[in-house]
């Protein structure tokens, strides 16, 4: 499988309406692209809610994960590990969930993550 070939989806989240998800769209497009995947406009889900609320609240988490769990997706992007979660325990549990449900899926926070997070960059094969 080329690199086109590859069905990429982004994660967007912002905390309020006050903020915007367009940075971390732009960087994560550009990731994307730096990688010759092709991410459609559908493939983008934007959520702006609390990082503290649980999944089921998030309406485009949600919809993403359905698509997961369809089993065709072959990478997951998002910006910073903080996004999925502010709970370290909850995002291991998130990242398992994306890879137990995908079957092929692999997530990838190839950005800077925030202060607070160790990581530099990081991807998590199945």
């Amino acid at each position: 499988m080329n690199n086109m070939d590859k069905k990429v989806l982004i994660y967007c989240r912002v905390s309020t309406q006050q903020q915007t998800t367009d940075r971390q769209k732009e960087e994560l497009l550009k990731f994307a692209a730096e990688n010759h995947w092709n991410v459609e406009e559908e493939d983008i889900f934007i959520d702006v809610i609390s990082g503290f609320k649980k999944r089921e609240f998030r309406p485009e988490y949600v919809k993403m994960l359905e698509r997961v769990e369809y089993g065709d997706i072959d990478i997951i992007l998002f910006s910073e590990f903080s996004r999925l979660s502010r709970n370290a325990t909850e995002l291991l549990e998130q990242i398992k969930l994306f890879i137990d449900k995908g079957g092929k899926s692999s997530v990838s926070c190839p950005l800077k993550p925030s202060d607070s997070t160790p990581l530099k960059h990081s991807t998590m094969p199945p």
